[in-house]
């Protein structure tokens, strides 16, 4: 809002989290239709075109208009819904009962390590700056776009799932569901009892979810007692939760037959002791008014803002996301 920032757009009233918002609203409508999708193209076909709207929604950094953001924001949703439905469709098609915790551990080390390369590019260029300028807002877009593009790319090149001859048979016994029985077979799958019961699981995962993906960094980036690198602190908060998450994928989904020799539940509690040592962290250690706009140096938490409790609690929250989620895949 600083017109002297260098990075000021006139009319430009764009917020993040009304963005995170509508974004995920409309994740949850297209998470309604993404069965039938996926069944009228198939998991590759729909994470190619899905994925274009994470592409979009980068670009319109580089032109900053509120109705092309909210708009951005709800093709995300919608393209994020149709993509992770896919990936975990095609996902299961690649592997067997005795690699699909291999694989899922893989998969989430993979999607999770893309948070360290992209905050260490950001990072870059955000060190040592108060606010944003449009070069290094244009900057940083133009690479995002272009490893965004370069992904799109990449999935065209990913082949069918091998199918033996024993997966021909039951396809051919078992003619191919069409877009209408499969959102009623989705349907009905969400009225069951295990449902009903992961349903707890699911919406707690998705509330912190937002917490270390939008709400926690922005909050230190506003927390003005971090001082003048408050923005590349957000960042390197964004690169410990990263780790995090890459270090519980590794331990708990590639070497998953080691860990889970006792069950889930010991990693589940373990993910439960971590995030609410991290919230409890975060509760102490950030202004309460952060998640609303930039704070004063009046503005206090329970204790100074500490910069290394920060972090702390950035790995935790991140180690602690993927204990759940290696176990939910």
């Amino acid at each position: 809002k600083d017109e002297n920032s260098g990075g000021y757009v006139e009319g430009y009233n764009g917020n993040g989290l009304w963005s995170l918002a509508i974004t995920y609203m409309a994740f949850v409508v297209g998470n309604i239709f993404a069965p039938s999708a996926l069944a009228l193209m198939g998991p590759r076909l729909t994470m190619i075109i899905s994925s274009l709207g994470y592409v979009f929604y980068i670009l319109q950094l580089l032109v900053l208009n509120d109705a092309l953001l909210y708009t951005s924001s709800v093709i995300l949703g919608l393209g994020s819904a149709l993509y992770w439905t896919a990936q975990g469709n095609f996902l299961a098609l690649n592997s067997r009962e005795s690699t699909i915790d291999r694989n899922s551990g893989i998969f989430w080390a993979m999607f999770a390590s893309s948070g360290i390369i992209g905050n260490l590019i950001v990072y870059t260029q955000f060190r040592g700056k108060e606010f944003i300028d449009t070069s290094t807002r244009n900057t940083v877009g133009a690479v995002l776009i272009s490893m965004g593009s370069a992904a799109t790319l990449t999935l065209m090149l990913l082949l069918p799932p091998y199918q033996d001859e024993e997966t021909k048979e039951k396809e051919r016994n078992n003619p191919k569901k069409g877009p209408v029985q499969a959102l009623k077979d989705s349907g009905k799958l969400l009225l069951t009892r295990d449902m009903a019961l992961l349903s707890f699981t699911f919406f707690f995962t998705g509330l912190q979810l937002n917490i270390w993906s939008a709400v926690y960094n922005t909050c230190i980036g506003f927390t003005a007692q971090f001082g003048e690198e408050r923005k590349g602190l957000a960042v390197i908060s964004g690169i410990f939760i990263a780790l995090g998450e890459v270090l519980g994928g590794a331990i708990f989904g590639i070497f998953g037959k080691l860990t889970v020799s006792k069950g889930k539940s010991p990693i589940i509690l373990l993910g439960y002791l971590c995030c609410m040592t991290a919230y409890i962290l975060m509760f102490i250690n950030i202004p309460k008014e952060a998640p609303f706009g930039e704070t004063t140096l009046d503005n206090l938490a329970f204790i100074d803002p500490n910069k290394y409790l920060a972090v702390v609690a950035s790995f935790l929250i991140g180690f602690s996301d993927a204990c759940y989620n290696t176990q939910i895949l």
